[in-house]
């Protein structure tokens, strides 16, 4: 084939490539500004923040309080802030609500209740006993991260979502002990009320709730705005579920058209309770 006719060919490739990575754009562009677009990927696991690519940078030489924490967060300027470590893994004792957005919290030790604030980011943190509850913020990321409920020893029986949050990522974590020791109360590792635009990824979930280790339902009153949707459900592996038969249960006023997929290629020990068409590949 003659040389003009090659580079012709390899242009005309470049242009069709170009054209569809345009489009793929164009549509994640529309989806956001819609309200529907999905916080899709998290740093690579193992991968370290940068400090250069944060406004403010807290450095936690010692162990400290949570509400010394808070302040050192309030006294800084407008801008992402990150809480890290020296180093050696330092612990955050108590709990926290995050008193700002865009806030980072990498290579901790922390525990009790913490609530989250839009932009919120636990990163390789060990959380233990500890539970986290979303109340409508978004652009949030948990990731690479142990969660551990310490087996309903102080209150914490699930981590919720609810009022409206969208646009969050809850990839590579391992939730384990959400459900206290006698039984009797309501448990799973997530509570999803009328969280929207998410993806569930790559979690391993062990020795959770006498619900579900995931439990599908709603928030406030019972009408499809307070129901969750858009959720991708993809790679996680359940085990020692406390309840008898399902790793994920949905409650049964939830409709078939919530737009949410819980991949079957997942590892289950047990089974999904959700209507039949949740079933599928994430798209």
């Amino acid at each position: 084939m003659a040389l003009a006719s090659k580079l012709k060919i390899a242009f005309r490739s470049m242009e069709l490539a170009a054209i569809v990575w345009f489009s793929k754009m164009l549509c994640a562009i529309a989806l956001c500004l819609s309200g529907s677009c999905i916080a899709d990927s998290a740093p690579p696991l193992g991968e370290a923040p940068s400090d250069g690519d944060y406004d403010h940078v807290i450095v936690l030489s010692s162990d400290q309080t949570s509400s010394s924490v808070v302040s050192q967060i309030n006294s800084r300027g407008a801008g992402t802030v990150l809480v890290r470590s020296d180093g050696t893994r330092r612990t955050i004792s108590g709990g926290i609500t995050v008193p700002r957005a865009d806030v980072t919290f990498y290579d901790l030790n922390i525990s009790g209740a913490w609530d989250f604030n839009d932009g919120t980011h636990l990163w390789n943190v060990d959380a233990s006993p500890f539970s986290f509850q979303v109340w409508g913020y978004d652009d949030w990321i948990v990731q690479d991260s142990y969660i551990d409920g310490g087996f309903g020893c102080c209150g914490h029986f699930q981590n919720h979502l609810l009022s409206g949050t969208s646009n969050w990522l809850i990839e590579n974590n391992t939730f384990t002990g959400y459900h206290p020791a006698g039984g009797g109360e309501h448990t799973e590792a997530l509570w999803i009320g009328d969280a929207k635009n998410g993806i569930i990824r790559n979690n391993q979930f062990i020795d959770n709730g006498n619900t579900a280790h995931i439990f599908f339902t709603w928030n406030g009153e019972d009408v499809p705005a307070n129901h969750p949707n858009n959720i991708c459900v993809e790679g996680n592996t359940f085990t020692q579920v406390l309840n008898c038969c399902f790793d994920i249960q949905t409650r049964a006023e939830l409709s078939s058209n919530l737009n949410i997929s819980v991949d079957p290629a997942q590892v289950p020990q047990k089974a999904f309770q959700m209507p039949s068409n949740w079933l599928r590949t994430c798209p």
